[in-house]
């Protein structure tokens, strides 16, 4: 493929992502993909951005849209724009980078900024940083966390970017407005061979003709110790989300098995681009992901589907269910296709679209395949870790911390499941029950006719049971809890002012996510209760000669 085409591919694909990151965000964010490049392009004190008119502003090649006027206009109805021309344009482009990709917009959304220019003056360059800062306060506004950076193109020519930014840049970037990277009209081959003299080729015959282009610089080897900083951050996140991090986790574990020397996603979305793909969900992160992993001979059978479950559930598209008109037909067509090629058991997709609604049975089975794929990748870490010499130890404290939060089986302590996989929805009907006196409690969603059958929890304290079944929200305001106390000791409207009381604690609270900055913070008292031994007979013959009684 001749380079003019591959870049036009590439513009194409381009377009396709703003105008889907447009479709999926939430009608108050919309505006926001339009509006960017129009904030930097010039100085209006009626827009969000302004600073003063010595501001420099000017995109190369841009010029906005009808469209994007009439969303500044709705934002302001006093502004008024007019065409004019610049005699230089000091900004090269406006880029965002969003590295979850364009299949789902998370709750937070999230994306990177970056802003190119060719002023040499440091005065402009703080007045364009300023400007910056008051974009990211304008995009706070609209819930979306947006991180900016200042680019010179000066600076590119010096390699200051690291080779993981580069990285993500390439295959998660977006240009809003301004010149194209070089970096996609250099076919594979040619980087693969001489990626300088590819470049020199191509500006100096004009091979693209009149396109702009802007050159950031070809990829560097990924330095180890970033990789093993990005893989342990990841880790001590995922214990406590599921699914959703899974494909990042298998994919993960893909790069320490493979030592880091494997092609790179952006390497393959190029590779992609070169064959006349033109779906953009083909050249996407995630799907490149999910390619990785289902290629990697170190990631078990078992795994693999983890990892194309996660993909599925990222999708947000529930192909058991009957749909007259989809959404997003682009989105719900590629992974309903996709999906078609794993294979998968008739029931698994159905399963997966009512998670939801899952039981804690089905959100504790998951939560057990995550702790077990987590165990693996924790092995493939210190094994890359010793085999580059890195320092791990401080990483594995803070990982074997948070992992004994959920997974610490003292008697004193009450186990629970992370806040995201927590059932949504409880049962109407809880069921406890003790079988003979010196028997273990048990809680159930369904009637238990003996002790060998499996309850959801057992412990021989009463108090440690309802503790874990108000905390892991089995018990809640809005069920009923039916007591079999077959011993006849406990009253059942003795259970039920225990879990009052403890519903009011702060047990039934959401439990906040742990991050790395909490787990290194000294622990605190919240809260003290104090409960009578209910199932052991005091002596309360002594304590009524002392004047005391038992209480709680």
């Amino acid at each position: 493929m001749e380079a003019i085409q591959a870049l036009t591919n590439y513009l194409s694909i381009n377009r396709t992502r703003i105008e889907r990151l447009r479709e999926l965000a939430p009608k108050s964010q919309q505006d926001f993909f339009d509006l960017l490049a129009l904030l930097f392009h010039l100085n209006a004190e009626e827009l969000p951005g302004y600073i003063s008119d010595d501001t420099p502003v000017g995109i190369v090649d841009y010029q906005p849209s009808n469209a994007v006027i009439d969303a500044a206009k709705l934002l302001n109805p006093h502004f008024n724009y007019k065409r004019r021309p610049f005699r230089h344009y000091p900004l090269s482009g406006v880029y965002l980078i969003a590295d979850q990709g364009i299949i789902n917009t998370p709750e937070t959304a999230e994306f990177e900024l970056w802003l190119v220019h060719a002023t040499e003056e440091p005065h402009q360059a703080e007045l364009l940083q300023q400007k910056l800062a008051e974009i990211e306060s304008w995009a706070r506004s609209l819930d979306i966390t947006l991180h900016t950076r200042l680019l010179s193109e000066a600076s590119l020519s010096q390699n200051t970017l690291s080779a993981e930014d580069l990285s993500r840049f390439y295959l998660s970037g977006i240009v809003l407005a301004g010149s194209t990277p070089l970096w996609w009209a250099i076919s594979p081959q040619q980087e693969e061979s001489d990626y300088r003299q590819a470049a020199t080729s191509i500006t100096q015959q004009r091979l693209l003709g009149h396109a702009i282009v802007i050159d950031f610089g070809p990829l560097a080897e990924k330095s180890t110790q970033h990789l093993l900083n990005q893989s342990a951050s990841l880790l001590l996140s995922a214990i406590d989300q599921g699914l959703n991090l899974v494909l990042n986790l298998a994919y993960t574990q893909h790069l320490l098995d493979s030592s880091i020397n494997t092609s790179d996603l952006c390497h393959q979305a190029k590779h992609a681009l070169y064959q006349g793909e033109k779906e953009p969900l083909y050249l996407d992160s995630n799907t490149l992901k999910l390619q990785a992993v289902m290629a990697s001979p170190t990631i078990s059978d078992d795994n693999k589907l983890l990892a194309q479950q996660s993909l599925y559930v990222l999708f947000n598209e529930r192909l058991s269910q009957n749909v007259s008109q989809a959404r997003y037909p682009w989105r719900r067509e590629f992974i309903k296709q996709l999906a078609s090629s794993w294979q998968w058991p008739q029931h698994l997709s159905q399963v997966l679209d009512q998670r939801d609604n899952s039981s804690y049975r089905q959100c504790f089975s998951e939560y057990e395949q995550v702790s077990k794929l987590l165990l693996v990748i924790r092995e493939s870490l210190n094994q890359f870790a010793k085999k580059y010499a890195l320092n791990i130890e401080q990483k594995n404290q803070s990982l074997n911390h948070k992992y004994q939060l959920f997974h610490n089986v003292a008697p004193d302590t009450i186990p629970y499941l992370p806040s995201a996989l927590l059932p949504k929805n409880t049962d109407q009907e809880i069921y406890l029950s003790r079988f003979h006196r010196d028997g273990d409690w048990l809680i159930s969603d369904i009637p238990l006719l003996s002790e060998k059958e499996q309850p959801l929890f057992k412990a021989a304290s009463l108090l440690n049971v309802l503790s874990w079944a108000v905390r892991n929200h089995i018990l809640t305001k809005a069920n009923r809890l039916k007591v079999a106390d077959h011993s006849e000791l406990i009253a059942a409207s003795l259970v039920l002012k225990l879990v009052q009381q403890l519903l009011r604690s702060p047990l039934s609270e959401q439990a906040p996510i742990i991050s790395g900055l909490i787990l290194n913070e000294p622990a605190k008292l919240d809260q003290v209760m104090i409960f009578v031994n209910l199932e052991n007979e005091g002596p309360q013959d002594k304590l009524s000669q002392q004047g005391l009684v038992v209480s709680s």
